[in-house]
């Protein structure tokens, strides 16, 4: 199937993130994380990364479940101490409800990885935004995983010293993290220096508008796209809150 346009994708994850905040019901939830990971799917994306990344949110994904159960109760009771509930079927709900929120928003977002962040910044210039932002938000996408990856390096190195992070004493830990956190932070700040006199040198910003040597264009698939999103989104918004 066809990569959709940039503009396209925008909207896309634009409807799929809104339906995924607002709705708070779990089958319907479940229904649009559904939706989300087969479009996904058919247009190509690399959803199986979406799942790894899930491991992540289970420990949120227990500790809410285990405040909703001890603070809000509800539901039948599945785990208590005494008269104190740990765990009950409402809490489950709550934390069934925040994985799926939660990957509903990631699976929105894994259609980016269908283009590139040159398409995207043309994209976002094309919608009349300017290009100083669309060019920020473009850095923003390097700098990140750059500034991950360096603070990983610096653990992997330390370990490699023969330091046992795990055993290392809550507050020792807090002080370690702080050195490394300095150090890598610095590099980040210095390397956005150096590109930010890079793009003087190269008389950003002399001019309101830029030239680029591709232009978008959206096609009648792209158009299919957008105004079945839409339809979808505000039909199923629509049900929610006047039906359910």
């Amino acid at each position: 199937m066809r990569q959709p346009d940039p503009r396209a994708m925008l909207l896309i994850a634009a409807c799929f993130s809104t339906m995924g905040v607002l709705i708070e019901s779990t089958w319907l939830l479940a229904c649009v994380f559904a939706a989300a990971v087969l479009l996904n799917v058919l247009l190509g994306a690399k959803i199986m990364r979406l799942f790894k990344r899930l491991r992540g949110f289970l420990l949120i994904i227990v500790f809410v479940a285990l405040m909703q159960s001890i603070f809000n109760g509800g539901g039948q009771t599945l785990l208590s101490i005494g008269k104190v509930n740990i765990l009950t079927t409402e809490g489950l709900l709550k934390g069934a409800n925040t994985l799926l929120r939660i990957s509903t928003v990631i699976a929105s977002a894994a259609i980016f990885t269908l283009t590139t962040s040159r398409k995207m910044i043309q994209g976002l210039i094309q919608l009349k935004i300017p290009y100083e932002f669309a060019f920020m938000a473009s850095v923003a996408l390097r700098f990140l995983p750059v500034f991950s990856q360096e603070f990983k390096d610096t653990i992997v190195a330390i370990q490699l010293r023969g330091v046992n992070i795990r055993k290392i004493p809550l507050g020792q830990k807090i002080k370690m993290y702080t050195s490394i956190l300095m150090p890598v932070t610095y590099g980040a700040v210095d390397r956005a220096q150096k590109l930010a006199c890079t793009m003087e040198l190269r008389a950003f910003r002399a001019y309101n508008k830029r030239t680029s040597r591709f232009v978008l264009k959206l096609n009648a698939a792209d158009y299919v796209y957008m105004a079945l999103l839409a339809a979808i989104t505000a039909c199923t918004l629509t049900y929610y809150y006047l039906f359910l």
